[in-house]
């Protein structure tokens, strides 16, 4: 099961405090998924889904807020994953639960809600889960990258979605993909805020448990890097030294050197591998000496010198 799937699902199972809220969330569904025909019977409103908890859920909500003839018809999509497709149909009373919903107003559809919609902050939670139950997704928190959204065919209906997430202090973004318009949200902080919106509260703790495992992950690979890194430029600098030793004493340049020189190049020769600091530690501890990670960088320097000049 996806992490979109598992959101939708205890959605589905949230228990709404009052019809307010259940209408609020039929309103987004069927103005998302729903449409309208002429049939000889009269006006057929269909809302579609494909998931069958979701359909039930609407066939619930419907039955009890306008008490009508309610059907779920299932369809198979013949393209792609060729997954079922359930319709809830409404052969009666149509027009007015689509006016009751605010979405058919004065003989012609309505982008937006109204106050008489969303009266409370409730009321907009409910219209933003039945939104992500008609048309989100949401990228499961193990993946490379993290990323919800919500499509709408309606470029005004996808604004007012923008500000009514922005109600939450959620900064959601909006593109448009070929004939829909894509709300999205890429913060993974965000996303975890916003499924708090919709009372995902299992799946807030499943994303963040994943979330915070992968930045610890991904913060030790970033030290791994940095450290191997630096071993890497500690044994490069060390060859490079070594090198520079074997050719002063090639070429019997050694009386350039003093005796801390001798003694700093025996240690490199014995430890290859030792960085700056660990040269200093132990120098002074063979000698007594208190000698600085700088002084060690200058006194190496300064074989690099007599070596380079032997070159030229």
């Amino acid at each position: 099961m996806s992490f979109s799937i598992e959101v939708k699902e205890e959605i589905v199972r949230y228990e709404f405090a009052n019809p307010g809220e259940k209408k609020a969330l039929l309103s987004s569904l069927a103005r998302i998924n729903g449409t309208i025909s002429m049939r000889s019977g009269g006006v057929t409103l269909e809302i579609r889904s494909e998931n069958a908890k979701i359909a039930k859920l609407l066939f619930v909500i419907i039955k009890e807020l306008y008490n009508v003839d309610a059907r779920i018809l299932v369809a198979k999509k013949m393209k792609l994953k060729k997954n079922n497709v359930y319709l809830l149909q409404v052969n009666n009373k149509g027009i007015e639960i689509l006016e009751d919903l605010q979405i058919y107003k004065n003989g012609k559809l309505d982008h937006n809600p109204n106050k008489d919609i969303l009266r409370n902050t409730g009321d907009l939670r409910a219209y933003l889960m039945g939104s992500f139950l008609a048309s989100g997704s949401v990228n499961d928190p193990a993946s490379k990258h993290y990323h919800l959204e919500i499509t709408t065919h309606s470029d005004k209906h996808a604004d007012f979605l923008i500000k009514l997430i922005s109600k939450f202090e959620l900064n959601a973004k909006l593109i448009k993909r070929r004939n829909v318009y894509v709300i999205y949200i890429k913060k993974s902080e965000e996303i975890s805020d916003f499924l708090r919106v919709i009372n995902a509260n299992n799946c807030v703790l499943d994303f963040e448990e994943e979330r915070i495992n992968k930045d610890y992950w991904n913060s030790n690979n970033r030290l791994n890097i940095c450290e191997l890194s630096n071993e890497v430029k500690t044994i490069k600098s060390a060859n490079n030294q070594l090198e520079y030793i074997e050719k002063i004493y090639a070429h019997s340049k050694e009386y350039l050197l003093d005796e801390k020189d001798k003694k700093i190049i025996t240690i490199r020769r014995e430890n290859p591998e030792a960085n700056l600091q660990e040269i200093a530690d132990i120098f002074n501890s063979l000698y007594g000496t208190n000698v600085s990670k700088s002084g060690i960088n200058h006194r190496l320097r300064k074989i690099k010198e007599i070596a380079n000049n032997i070159e030229e």
